[in-house]
């Protein structure tokens, strides 16, 4: 019941077609630039991305930091942001939902539209790409990628759905899923520089393989990423779905 309400939801919404829109224009502007040897290079923040061929026109995609990330934690945080801006979540409760279910529902949810939206980027720029003839990865690499950052954005949504459904003001919670999106890596990269002064090195290079930021680098050097990332898929899911159901039951909707 609740996952066709979240359906019908989202075929209603105007934002999501102008999010799947956003991407499919980009995916396609972007894949028939380099296509036409036409190089192009984004800077965001001062940290230039430069695309010279189709692989970084499809490894781009699956780095949430890049692009594609940022409108996932935008859309995700006004579908459920909504819920708490006109208060509905009481309409459900009063249906005798248990509020379990509602954040299962939201988990499940976020992961379908921010998995969805790298899919129309990558399929779409992978099949412009061939259709022109231009040299690109091949189909088992591409579908490697795929995999890899379909779990990339997996983890994202399961994030920004936690902290959309335990920040009650949807402002707050956008702020901090944009800051999430756009200064982990640096945060991260920082937190390694100051491990190697300390000492701690060791500590540090184990706790940053699981999170978003280490499961991203091995994805983006196409390595063998599997056994990290289920561990690391594991840890994100017990630590989102139990923290933020026990939070959810007990904040006032």
């Amino acid at each position: 019941m609740l996952l066709v309400r979240e359906y019908k939801r989202i075929k209603k919404s105007s934002y999501m077609i102008a999010a799947a829109l956003i991407v499919l224009l980009s995916a396609i502007f972007m894949s028939l630039l380099i296509s036409n040897d036409i190089r192009l290079g984004i800077s965001i923040f001062g940290e230039l991305t430069t695309f010279k061929n189709g692989d970084s026109i499809l490894l781009n995609g699956a780095n949430y930091s890049k692009g594609i990330g940022l409108i996932v934690a935008i859309i995700i945080n006004l579908f459920i942001g909504k819920e708490h801006q006109y208060k509905t979540w009481q309409h459900l409760t009063s249906h005798n939902i248990r509020r379990n279910k509602i954040y299962f529902a939201k988990f499940v949810t976020s992961i379908f539209i921010a998995v969805g939206l790298f899919f129309v980027y990558e399929l779409v720029s992978y099949g412009i790409l061939t259709a022109f003839d231009f040299r690109v990865m091949s189909l088992m690499a591409f579908l490697k990628l795929i995999l890899g950052g379909a779990i990339i954005y997996s983890m994202l949504a399961r994030f920004i759905c936690f902290i959309s459904m335990v920040t009650k003001n949807h402002i707050s919670s956008l702020i901090i899923s944009i800051a999430f999106v756009l200064f982990e890596a640096p945060l991260v990269r920082l937190l390694g520089n100051i491990s190697e002064i300390t000492g701690f090195s060791q500590i540090y290079s184990y706790i940053v393989k699981y999170s978003l930021y280490g499961v991203n680098e091995l994805v983006q050097i196409q390595t063998n990423y599997f056994p990290t990332v289920f561990v690391g898929i594991f840890i994100w899911i017990v630590s989102t779905v139990l923290i933020g159901q026990t939070v959810f039951n007990k904040i006032e909707l």
